[in-house]
């Protein structure tokens, strides 16, 4: 939007963008959000943040995951492109000498004809993870390259092929090239949450990221035959659990389900889940958006946070 404005701060300007994103998932939400970022603006542009170096923070090494080019046949299968993306992030995100840019700001450079060095500029990191994803019925064929934003010189690349159900030996693997590629030694722990697989079943799997892609475009009724479909396959595992809780939720939102009765038992079942993986965001990010249905909004921030 502020392209050919060198007076606007790049802070401002994506900012500006994100106001007039048209996609709602991207778009910023409500003006109290626009103030709350103007403010982290005027109090970064006061202590000098906003001219940090690429990567300077904390010491941390900066890596944004631009959303995987979907080469598939079918472009209906842009849902497994998006998904993998979204879960390479996760897992980087469980390394704690990275500091990984949020899927939420990933995503908006999804088709974005932006240089590698534009991109590590605008959100000022150092690395930048991009690739794509063929699916043709069960075969798979995954590339992936690493670039240093600052030189523009590759790094690490791959290409990877199998089928499906090789789905998360790759997104692991691609997740530890990459803390090799730059020389970041893991912990047990982070070894250990590294290899955690959430969904153990590759078909769950896939039927858990189409349903993810049909709740954000409100098709609730459909994301919940996909949801039931995959525990019926893979079982009542924590994350199948969140995600039918939240269609009820999302069917109070999207105005189709009025009743009391669902948002009650929605809470019930997030408290369930908060009880049985703790240490897990689910019950809380449940009860965050329950609370904020309900108008009880320092509830909700509460949980949320």
């Amino acid at each position: 939007v502020c392209d050919g404005r060198n007076d606007v701060p790049q802070e401002l300007g994506r900012l500006i963008s994100r106001c007039l994103e048209k996609d709602r998932e991207r778009r910023i939400q409500t003006m109290k959000d626009v103030r709350n970022e103007l403010e982290t603006l005027r109090r970064d542009g006061a202590s000098g943040g906003v001219t940090r170096r690429p990567g300077a923070a904390a010491g941390r090494r900066s890596i944004v995951v631009i959303p995987f080019a979907n080469l598939s046949p079918d472009p209906d299968n842009e849902y497994f492109s998006d998904g993998l993306t979204e879960e390479i992030i996760a897992d980087l995100s469980k390394v704690k000498a990275l500091s990984v840019i949020s899927r939420t700001s990933a995503m908006q450079l999804k088709g974005a004809k932006k240089d590698v060095r534009t991109i590590g500029r605008e959100l000022d990191v150092r690395y930048v993870l991009e690739g794509s994803v063929r699916k043709a019925g069960n075969s798979l064929r995954i590339t992936a390259q690493l670039i240093d934003a600052v030189s523009d010189e590759q790094l690490w690349s791959e290409k990877y092929s199998g089928t499906i159900d090789d789905v998360f030996e790759v997104q692991e693997r691609v997740s530890r090239e990459i803390v090799k590629a730059l020389d970041i030694t893991l912990s047990s722990d982070e070894h250990r949450r590294l290899a955690e697989r959430p969904i153990a079943d590759a078909r769950a799997f896939e039927l858990f990221l189409q349903a993810r892609q049909e709740l954000r475009r409100y098709a609730v009724e459909r994301a919940i035959g996909l949801i039931r479909e995959a525990i019926r396959i893979e079982g009542e595992t924590p994350p199948l659990l969140n995600q039918l809780t939240w269609a009820k939720v999302m069917q109070v939102r999207a105005g189709v389900g009025r009743e009391r009765g669902l948002l009650a038992d929605a809470e019930r079942e997030a408290r369930a889940l908060l009880v049985r993986v703790p240490a897990a965001p689910y019950g809380h990010s449940l009860l965050g958006h329950i609370a904020y249905e309900r108008g009880r909004l320092p509830e909700a921030v509460h949980h949320c946070k």
